[in-house]
């Protein structure tokens, strides 16, 4: 499953949020959907260098838009070992 965080570096001011669907037109047509900030520090310092690195550094599913609007699939570097977010975060 993906995830539902939204980080944004506003000026240097991290912002997180987590939401309860993913930014789809499907699901934010006739529905009604939360996006809420995470405030407590010490969860927001938890789920950014936990959570979000490793998602940032997987290299087995994850996927990376282009300027022309499409997707290069990630993968590992020469000699790396792959990065497996989803199994990383069941462990």
């Amino acid at each position: 499953e993906h995830s539902r965080m939204y980080w944004f570096n506003n000026g240097g001011n991290d912002e997180l949020y987590l939401g309860s669907a993913d930014l789809m037109q499907r699901n934010l047509d006739r529905r009604v959907e939360i996006v809420f900030p995470v405030l407590d520090n010490v969860v927001r310092k938890f789920m950014l260098e936990k959570i979000l690195h490793f998602q940032l550094n997987d290299t087995v599913k994850a996927r990376e838009l282009q300027t022309d609007g499409t997707y290069r699939q990630m993968h590992p570097a020469d000699g790396a070992r792959p990065v497996d977010s989803q199994l990383l975060l069941m462990n």
